[in-house]
């Protein structure tokens, strides 16, 4: 489960602790705070904490900076903030839209350079078989059953 913070809390809890490994903006006001592997903090086993409130999202890193300066952190050593963009239905088919049209066109393009027989000759290979009559021959079912099957 996700803890929800606010800043001070994060500051002063788990900024000096060293643990933070990443910062990533999911809402306008709201960050996820990545941790350290197996971080533990008052008896339990934390990945993942959500700041909210954030009245000034676009300063974050501004303010994230001032408070690793104040606790002496290298430049260096500096915690990475992204920024995380939801997608939308529109960019999700938009995206299914162009996967579809490349993979029927690379099968029709494969299918079209392909050797062996075309896509035509394939659908009169699985026809179905068109039927032959036998000579007559005078022998008739009868005359080779039992009683029972004829």
């Amino acid at each position: 489960m996700t803890e929800h913070i606010s800043w001070s809390h994060f500051v002063e809890k788990y900024l000096v602790s060293g643990e933070v490994v990443q910062i990533s903006m999911i809402s306008r006001h709201s960050a996820m705070v990545h941790l350290q592997r197996d971080a533990v903090f008052d008896g339990k086993r934390v990945n993942f904490l959500v700041i909210d409130n954030l009245k000034n999202p676009a300063s974050l890193e501004e303010m994230l900076r001032r408070e690793e300066s104040r606790l002496n952190v290298n430049p260096l050593d500096a915690i990475p903030i992204n920024s995380l963009q939801p997608s939308t239905g529109r960019s999700m088919l938009t995206t299914f839209f162009w996967t579809s049209v490349l993979l029927i066109g690379g099968l029709a393009l494969f299918m079209k350079n392909s050797p062996g027989p075309s896509s035509q000759q394939i659908f009169k290979i699985l026809s179905p078989s068109k039927g032959k009559l036998a000579k007559p021959t005078g022998i008739f079912f009868k005359d080779v059953a039992g009683m029972k099957e004829a």
